[in-house]
């Protein structure tokens, strides 16, 4: 590769050429850009000690060789010229620790000509990322006294990182969507939130922010887990689909309408209708006196309007899913004589609950409750726990084994409850459903599961 290689495309309908500039640029260069960016969409700071060590050690492994590539950046220039880190965000990140770290020891040293990077737009504002900036940083303090003056010149002039510039977003989206500096693949929820950050370019910074910091607050496991175990498989399973993993190839599921440009199909006009009553609704001078909210009317099966309300949905659901599927909060809503109440004290306590087939079971039944919940509120809610558990547990009961496979297929075969929730008008449709008894109950440690199907009259042989 020469220094510096452009590549020219002509760009479709706006009739302007797009470039990519990639070029070879030392740390101090990278760093030295006033105007390096960590855009919205990017996930938190996580690079272990692991990471940063194995960086510093590479440093010093090859201090004495011309130069030293560590890997490849790309940025996409906005149009107001700010460079957005796409890919390569951990690795600038740390190397704006170490030149830091190696400042504040120049300095301390009386050093005047020392390099101080300009660091002011790399910021996060999640506890995550603060936390790991945090504890690489003090790890690097450690380790730079092993920095002579030679080694310094070598990280700031010798040690070189590919530069890649995009000015068009759709591209610069194409290489977010790959890879991380590491090289693992993003997860699905991490490719949704880059997509609806950008369906919200019209609004102002302070807006997206505003939207996007629940997200980055929240643990990224949880994350992960309400999109693959409950948002995933409740959609799918009430289309009658199958719902197994929740992978990349899936993320259209989270894709709806964009209700910015014009009325497309008659089937946008309902949530067009809802977001300019909820959104006029908050916008009201009224809310400044009586402080009241509106909640948006999210269901679990609706079409996903895309951008802001995408965001506002998923912390709506993390909201549910913590109220429902932590038995505790719920139990304290029932009668402690109730059969609901028994039946939750026990999915927590009885012998095989911690088995990987018994979670997927209770996943089953939290989904089939949450969507329940979802349609109809608490209407009924005691008498849709017994039902629900005879459904979902039924196949604890008459598997030696249960797999995910298990826990998928009874979804979707027989009593196909998720559809049956999705297409009722009252809870007594859902609550009516002809559930078959246990015919032959094979499974081991799950005799207080057998004494509530005993209770609720759905005989164990």
């Amino acid at each position: 590769m020469n220094n510096m290689d452009v590549v020219e495309r002509p760009a479709a309908a706006v009739g302007r050429v797009r470039k990519s500039v990639a070029e070879i640029i030392s740390v101090r260069q990278l760093l030295a850009k006033p105007n390096l960016r960590i855009p919205l969409y990017q996930r938190p700071y996580k690079w272990s000690l692991q990471h940063v060590g194995q960086l510093l050690d590479d440093v010093l492994q090859h201090k004495g060789k011309s130069a030293y590539r560590l890997g490849t950046v790309v940025l996409h220039q906005d149009e107001d010229g700010l460079l957005n880190l796409v890919d390569g965000q951990q690795r600038t990140v740390t190397l704006g620790l170490v030149a830091r770290a190696l400042y504040e020891l120049r300095s301390c040293e009386g050093d005047a000509q020392a390099f101080k990077p300009d660091l002011s737009q790399l910021r996060f504002t999640g506890p995550v990322s603060r936390e790991n900036l945090h504890r690489n940083y003090q790890a690097i303090r450690r380790r730079i006294g092993a920095f002579d003056e030679a080694t310094t010149r070598f990280f700031f002039e010798r040690c070189e990182v590919v530069l890649v510039v995009i000015d068009d977003l759709s591209e610069a989206f194409q290489f977010f969507d790959s890879q991380n500096a590491r090289g693992k693949e993003l997860a699905p929820h991490d490719l949704l939130k880059a997509f609806h950050l950008r369906e919200m370019g019209h609004l102002p910074e302070a807006v997206r922010m505003a939207t996007v910091q629940p997200w980055q607050d929240a643990d990224q496991q949880d994350l992960a887990r309400l999109f693959h175990d409950y948002l995933f498989r409740i959609r799918n399973w009430a289309k009658g689909r199958p719902a197994r993993d929740f992978t990349r190839a899936d993320v259209a599921v989270f894709k709806g309408v964009n209700l910015q440009g014009p009325q497309t199909h008659p089937h946008e006009r309902l949530h067009r209708m809802a977001d300019v009553y909820v959104a006029g609704y908050r916008q009201h001078p009224d809310r400044q006196i009586d402080g009241q909210q509106l909640a948006y009317p999210f269901q679990l099966d609706q079409t996903v309007v895309d951008g802001q309300r995408f965001f506002e949905l998923v912390t709506h659901y993390q909201a549910q899913v913590a109220a429902l599927c932590h038995f505790k909060q719920l139990r304290d809503q029932l009668p402690e004589t109730s059969t609901a109440h028994r039946i939750l004290t026990t999915l927590d306590q009885y012998e095989g609950h911690h088995r990987t087939g018994d979670q997927y079971v209770r996943m089953l039944f939290e989904c089939a409750l949450l969507y329940y919940v979802d349609r109809f509120g608490h209407h009924e809610l005691s008498r849709a726990i017994e039902v629900l558990f005879v459904w979902a547990y039924r196949v604890r009961l008459e598997l030696q084994s249960v797999r995910l496979a298990s826990i998928d297929n009874n979804a979707l075969q027989g009593v196909q409850m998720f559809q049956l929730i999705r297409e009722a008008l009252a809870p007594h449709e859902v609550l009516a459903a002809p559930l078959p008894p246990v015919v032959n109950a094979v499974a081991s440690r799950v005799e207080s599961l057998k004494e509530l199907f005993k209770q609720l009259h759905y005989e164990v042989s």
